[in-house]
């Protein structure tokens, strides 16, 4: 297409002749910042020299804090960069403020050189991304966001050259407003949400921590009695396990000092074994404070497991108050199949709280059985669930589609209801043969001999009377002649 074509060339030609226009007002900026930026500069560096002044004088004062020439030097040095700042912060301003003298239309005009077709367009109010995004002259620009990226008033945008369908550009924005924060009573439903999705994580373990000691206070209060008595039995047990212990060791060194009297020289290799092995003993019963210690680690380790045992044992009874008192939602859920979860669209005809707790829960649960407290993150769901209750399903709790299911079989390789009693009765039969060797059976009398199994059992048995006979006449054949069958014959 020629017309696609020439506009193709048009716009890169406008393309190039812009890009080096940005290069050339990039210099000429440079030229007219100069004097200010160097000002600036060096504004800046008296600043950072009256700082390391006042720090030099506050040093020398904190060492001498009494010397009248010290809190002089101090405060002088203080007074020149207040004032160094001061002069820093004018020169900051004159930047911007010669930033924006920058004539960008002379600049481009001088550039173009009466150039056909140039157009400069001036933006007359304030806009954000959205209203620079269809100006009537323009066109409809797609990155109309760039200006909004920019920070100085004055600046002259260097990235590439913008384009739209009435043509190509370059841009300056000459003013910057920062966009006024809205009313707090705009942003307070906004401000509450983002608050609770951000501290979402510690209300819930705050929630959970909660329950957790609130369930086992309400658990060992119930189980008290029991909680003391295991104790006591762990207690016991320590001290009459460590009494066994010592016992042990004193009978061992009593036994071999008895050994050690009857041997009397020392000099003899038997009593020097002997007398190692008492030091052993000693040694060891010296450690006794150690050894009772350690006992003491493992049973109460072992005390702890059993009443963490009964405390569980205890959650299905004060779980409803727990839950209460944590603030956490107490409900009766169901009741529902087992295998509910593999029910069609479970997840979108449940709720989530019934999707975390039967969803991995439901399949092995007994009565009085009580969850682990769970978080389901995926269902956004902190639970403990006790199963009440387990009853045998009648046909109201199937579904009509699970009947259908079952009578016509789902999917390419499912069997229907009737192929499956058939397979099953196949796996089940036995043959004619099995039946009447096994268990003596014999078709109906009255049954016609030609007709069904009866016919076949007939033959079969006449078969079986032809084959004893023709068995019979073979060896009575065998059995004649004058003379034994020879030893090669019966090899």
């Amino acid at each position: 297409d020629d017309a696609l074509r020439k506009k193709i060339k048009e716009q890169l030609f406008a393309e190039m002749v812009l890009s080096k226009w940005q290069a050339s007002l990039d210099r000429a900026m440079a030229e007219h910042m100069l004097a200010s930026i160097n000002a600036a500069t060096g504004a800046d560096i008296a600043v950072e020299k009256a700082k390391l002044a006042k720090t030099k004088a506050d040093t020398a004062l904190e060492a001498k804090p009494e010397d009248a020439a010290l809190k002089k030097a101090a405060e002088t040095a203080k007074t020149e960069l207040e004032a160094a700042e001061k002069a820093a912060e004018t020169q900051a301003k004159a930047v911007d403020a010669r930033r924006g003298e920058f004539n960008f239309k002379a600049e481009i005009s001088k550039l173009a050189n009466g150039r056909p077709g140039l157009k400069f367009i001036a933006v007359d109010k304030m806009q954000d991304a959205e209203g620079l995004r269809k100006l009537t002259d323009v066109g409809e620009w797609k990155d109309s966001h760039l200006p909004g990226q920019m920070t100085l008033a004055g600046e002259i945008y260097n990235g590439r050259v913008q384009n739209t369908k009435k043509g190509s550009f370059i841009f300056q924005v000459s003013d910057i407003e920062e966009r006024p924060f809205k009313d707090f009573k705009d942003l307070k439903d906004d401000l509450q949400d983002d608050y609770i999705t951000e501290n979402a994580g510690e209300f819930v373990k705050d929630k959970k921590k909660l329950f957790e000691e609130t369930i086992e206070k309400l658990s060992r209060d119930q189980l008290k009695d029991e909680i003391a008595k295991i104790e006591k039995e762990g207690k016991d047990k320590i001290q009459t396990e460590f009494d066994e212990w010592k016992k042990g060791l004193d009978a061992d060194a009593a036994k071999v000092e008895e050994l050690l009297k009857r041997l009397g020289d020392k000099n003899l290799v038997a009593y020097k074994k002997k007398s190692a092995q008492l030091d052993a003993i000693k040694a060891e019963l010296a450690g006794a404070d150690d050894k009772k210690k350690s006992l003491g680690e493992t049973i109460d380790k072992e005390t702890e497991d059993k009443i963490d045992e009964k405390l569980k044992e205890a959650h299905k009874d004060v779980l409803a108050s727990a839950g209460k008192t944590a603030g956490f939602k107490v409900e009766t859920l169901g009741p529902l199949s087992r295998e509910v979860q593999n029910l069609p669209r479970f997840k979108y005809r449940y709720s989530n709280v019934i999707q975390a707790v039967f969803g991995a829960n439901a399949a092995d649960a007994e009565a009085d059985d009580v969850t682990e407290l769970e978080e389901d993150s995926i269902n956004e769901v902190t639970f403990m669930a006790l199963c009440s209750k387990v009853d045998k399903a009648d046909s109201k709790q199937i579904s009509r589609r699970q009947w259908l299911t079952e009578l016509r079989g789902t999917g390419v390789s499912s069997e229907s209801f009737a192929g499956k009693r058939m397979r099953k009765a196949v796996d089940l039969s036995f043959t004619i043969d099995a039946l009447t060797k096994g268990y003596g059976w014999r078709p109906p009398s009255g049954l016609p001999a030609e007709k069904g199994m009866a016919a076949g059992l007939d033959k079969s048995k006449d078969s079986e009377k032809d084959s004893k006979k023709g068995d019979d006449k073979e060896t009575e054949g065998k059995g004649s002649g004058d003379k034994p069958p020879s030893k090669d014959g019966d090899k």
